[in-house]
């Protein structure tokens, strides 16, 4: 999953083009899309700073290997006590 280009999704091009476009704040917009503040505030400062979406490989590293996970599932699924 790490080699995914996360792009904004449509909440936020709406939020920004309220932004961007019609001139309202962060927070008039946030309130017309039912978005938390603080989320809206850092989508509009990511934006003015150039980032539109998620690099790649920014999250958490993984703990466990893909095949560790497999036998793990599989194990569950045999023994789920």
């Amino acid at each position: 999953m790490a080699d995914r280009i996360h792009r904004p999704d449509t909440c936020t091009q709406a939020l920004l083009s309220l932004v961007r476009e019609a001139g309202f704040s962060a927070t008039e917009a946030d309130r017309r899309l039912g978005v938390h503040d603080s989320t809206a505030r850092r989508w509009v400062r990511l934006s003015r700073e150039g980032i539109e979406y998620r690099q790649p490989g920014s999250g958490r590293r993984r703990v466990s290997t893909r095949a560790q996970d497999t036998a793990l599932a599989a194990e569950v699924e045999t023994n789920p006590h």
